[in-house]
């Protein structure tokens, strides 16, 4: 028995699944979005545990940057520059805008203010090495104290210039890189005891950054746009 179709059936048919499609296609976004959002925390995480490793072998001292002419990003003071992991880097970034360059932001190199530094211990330290004005700059954990509120790294964003919507390492209030809220209106930080946490806007200007004397301008570097060619 052959099965026939008239052409109303057909489309009625084709109209029936576009609508379900329409209809799923949002849950379906919201619980990819949710997926990253997931698996960004879980970077994290493993992150603070290749953060705790180090410095429990480097009597406390976690490595930040090496500045000169060219910032070097933390990530290469643990990977070989050609063979970085995944892991330090959002996988909401999509595969068209990853380079070398993307990981985490390191809100160390932002620093955070005299009054939220002097709170945790000044665990922050820099050193001129005299060579063409570079610097060495660091992380002491055993002058460390309430890691719990230490905000380390962020998911961070290049606002413009050649690298916009790529992740930058260094948030910074003197340039076009700041956080990044891309998962749904909130980013995720990575804590200095190893924890992390997901902020909206107004939970970061309440609790992490409450005792920050740069409040104002940082608050300028929280950028909400979606960057959704982006992402």
């Amino acid at each position: 028995m052959k099965l026939r179709f008239t052409l109303i059936e057909l489309l009625i048919t084709i109209a029936i699944i576009a609508i379900l499609a329409a209809i799923l296609l949002p849950a379906l976004n919201s619980s990819r979005a949710a997926a990253l959002a997931a698996s960004c925390r879980n970077n994290q995480k493993q992150l603070g545990l290749l953060f705790s490793l180090y410095s429990g072998d480097s009597d406390g001292i976690i490595p930040i940057s090496y500045c000169a002419v060219n910032d070097i990003q933390w990530s290469v003071q643990f990977f070989p520059a050609d063979k970085l992991p995944k892991y330090i880097s959002c996988p909401a970034v999509s595969s068209q805008k990853k380079n070398k360059g993307n990981t985490y932001g390191s809100t160390v190199m932002l620093g955070l203010g005299t009054p939220y530094n002097t709170f945790h211990g000044n665990p922050s330290m820099e050193k001129n090495d005299g060579e063409g004005g570079a610097s060495q700059r660091w992380f002491d954990t055993k002058v460390l104290r309430h890691a719990s509120s230490y905000w380390f790294l962020s998911d961070s964003i290049y606002f413009s210039g050649t690298q916009e919507g790529s992740e930058a390492y260094n948030p910074s209030v003197y340039s076009n890189a700041g956080f990044h809220y891309r998962h749904k209106g909130a980013l995720n930080g990575l804590f200095a005891d190893g924890h992390v946490q997901s902020g909206t806007h107004g939970k970061i200007r309440a609790e992490w950054l409450k005792r920050n004397s740069w409040l104002a301008t940082l608050a300028g570097q929280h950028r909400m746009e979606n960057y959704q060619s982006f992402y």
